[in-house]
This record gives C-alpha cells, structure tokens and sequence, in this order.
C-alpha cells in the first residue's frame, strides 16, 4: 500500500500494516490485480515529432529532410506549439511515462509551450531548444548569438521552476557549426546543472558526414568533447557504432548513451551493443528511450520489447528485472534524480503507473500459466503491453490517466 501526502511517498508497506494506521476519512483506491510500478523515464524524445512517427521508407538524412525538417517548421507558431504540447503530454501519460528528456523544435516557443503543458499537469520533464545553424532549411535555423540567447533565457525561465529541467541541446553535430557547438559548451560552463542532449554515432552516413565538417577531430565523439559538451548530465542518443577509445571516452567522463531500439530498426540505423558498453575499465552508463518520431510507439513496454529482441540478435539478453529497472530508477538515476523520482521510496514523487497483465485477450490467455511468478509478468508486460496495459498514471497522487475513462 502506497500513502501520499502532498503528492509525495510518505508511507509504503503491506495494506493489513498500513491502512490502520490512516487517519479517519483518508480517501482509499484500491488495485486488487494491478502492479503499480514507478512512473516510466524516456531518456530521449522529439516532442515536435508527433506526427512524423510512421514516415515510409528513408534512413536517417533523407528522414530528416523528407518529413522532419517539413514538420519541425510549422512550429514557429505558438498556436501550433499549445496543441501539440498538449496532445505530446497525454500521450506520455496514456503510455505511463512521467517523465521525459524532449527535444524542442528550434523555436523557442515550442519549448515554452511544451513546459507550460508540463506545468499544469504537474509533471517533472526535461527539454530544450534545438540549437542548429546549417545543413537545414532557413525557417528552421537559428545562428550562434540566437541560439546562445534563446537558450540562455530559456534556462532562467524554466530551468528548476517548479519541476522543469533544462537540456542544452545541440541536435547534432552535422547542423552546428564548431562555434555553436562552442556556444552549447559555454552555456553548461555558465549553468552547470543543466542537462545536455544530442545525438551521436547513429548512422554509418552520418558519422561519414560528420568526419567531412570536422577533419582535425579525431572521431565523432571528440567533436563534442572538444567543447566541454561529455559529462555526467549529457545524454547523447543513439551511440550504435562508437569505437573503443570513443567507448572509453564516454565511460571516463559518465557520460550517458540512451540505447533507442525502435528508432534504431525502423530508420534502419543498426542494432546498439550493450555488451561494447561494458567492455571499458568502467562501464558506459546506459539509458533507455523511445526516440518518437524516428521510434514507432511512445510505449517504454514497447521499446523494452524492442530492445530485448535488439539485443538477441546481437548475442546478448534483457531480463525483464533489468528492463523495468533501465525505465525506472535506472533512468532516474542517470539524470541524477534518483531521490526523486523512479522508485516508490518515501520521499519521492507519487509518480507511479497501473499495469494490468491481462489487458488484452492474448495477454489474459498468456497469464493463465504464469500464475504469482513475477518476472514471467513482468516479461508478458514487456512483450505484449502497450498502452492498452496501462491501467492509470498518477502524478504527484493525481490521476492524469484513467483508461477506464479514456
């Protein structure tokens, strides 16, 4: 039994120890069959990507090209920004994830719009403006005195008001010149507990690309590393064919790669290698993320599902315990939140989910021979869950989602 007082944990423990113990008149949900979990953490999102998801049949440039850089212009509009703002958020919620780092549109008006959303609702979400000065359409360019502005504002704005948190966020290294990429360096020099995100080593043309923009760096990570953008509060997506000294370099500077499987299959990118992360004096920290829209569901079940069947190809293996931890407290513990969020420790946030195991018929049909074992639970969770498995989403105590009332 969970007790919430002014939306955080204040007590947790078996019902018959607990519920004598409240005080007369105390409101009491009850969910006989249902696990609550914590609040699912998407390390790595496009929140202007909404309606990019299930784009046919490009890999990563002409991706971006076709249907990305299309998309992302239309949020010049703060109107456009509100709507889809609102639409992203209770996605997230309808999937279980109450937390997310999103990229922004390079507009900073569709980072206004995406925190305000946040706001009201209450939840704890990270973002930023995509910082990019080239090898993009104009309507969606900024320069290196914008972008560092933009940003910069944005962050006294937003940045721990309330329980929103700023990423400085530098799309890739293909549409930032060196002196923006010097800029996004400057702004954690200047705000030190910010987050940092970007992409890094997803595709083999892109790594091609990006050697072609920076010669005198000795892979694609140095580019980045070059200017002070490697650190324990930076995310960098992707990260599927980083060589060992790269490896290496993201492990001396805990530095986190977001593993981002459903991406990863559909753009045709290639498979992470969890056992290469490993492999290091210490190991790469590891995050998991949908990467909507290049990822195909907003579902963390679904991208665990997805990263398990990654991993087999590969050789390796994601127990379902290991796969529900990376979504939870191991993603909370990556983004140095760990008291915060991802558990159900007193203390925390009351950010939790409702999962139903026999939400689905197939699912139902499958739980008949697993009976109370839980990791067999869990991974039918994992496999087959969707959204359709997510019973409620609370934040802070309140329920944002009921699928009963959906």
């Amino acid at each position: 039994m969970l007790v919430i007082q002014d939306g955080r944990i204040v007590a947790i423990g078996p019902t018959n120890e607990v519920e004598g113990t409240l005080p007369p008149g105390t409101i009491v949900t009850h969910y006989e069959r249902e696990l609550i979990l914590p609040g699912f953490i998407d390390t790595h999102i496009h929140f202007p990507q909404t309606q990019v998801i299930a784009s046919y049949g490009t890999q990563l440039l002409d991706w971006l090209t076709r249907y990305t850089f299309v998309e992302e212009q239309k949020y010049y509009d703060p109107a456009h920004c509100t709507r889809q703002a609102a639409f992203f958020l209770d996605e997230l919620l309808r999937n279980g994830t109450t937390t997310a780092v999103a990229y922004g549109s390079v507009h900073p008006q569709s980072v206004d719009a995406f925190f305000t959303e946040s706001e009201e609702r209450g939840t704890c979400m990270i973002a930023g403006k995509v910082m990019m000065n080239r090898n993009a359409p104009l309507g969606l360019t900024d320069t290196v005195e914008t972008s560092y502005a933009d940003s910069k504002t944005l962050i006294e704005r937003w940045h721990k008001r309330g329980r929103q948190r700023y990423a400085v966020t530098p799309r890739f290294a293909i549409t930032s010149t060196q002196a923006q990429l010097e800029a996004a360096g400057a702004l954690l020099r200047e705000f030190p507990d910010v987050y940092m995100q970007t992409h890094l080593s997803e595709n083999l043309d892109e790594i091609a690309f990006v050697q072609s923009l920076f010669p005198d760096s000795k892979n694609y990570t140095d580019v980045y590393d070059r200017v002070g953008l490697l650190g324990p509060r930076s995310l960098f997506g992707h990260c599927i064919h980083l060589n060992e000294e790269e490896l290496q370099r993201m492990a001396d500077t805990s530095s986190v790669a977001v593993f981002c499987p459903t991406s990863n299959l559909f753009i045709g990118s290639g498979l992470f290698d969890m056992a290469s992360t490993e492999k290091s004096k210490r190991p790469v920290r590891v995050g998991l993320g949908t990467d909507v829209g290049g990822g195909t569901s907003y579902s963390m079940l679904q991208t665990a599902a997805e990263a398990y069947k990654v991993l087999q190809l590969k050789g390796q293996n994601l127990p379902p315990a290991t796969a529900f931890y990376m979504m939870t407290r191991g993603n909370a513990d990556l983004l140095s939140m760990g008291g915060e969020i991802g558990s159900l420790e007193c203390g925390c946030f009351a950010d939790f989910v409702v999962l139903d195991s026999k939400a689905t018929p197939a699912m139902l049909h499958r739980m008949e021979t697993i009976g109370d074992m839980i990791e067999e639970e869990l991974f039918v969770l994992m496999t087959l869950g969707d959204d359709r498995a997510v019973r409620a989403t609370y934040v802070q105590g309140r329920k944002l989602h009921d699928r009963n009332l959906a």
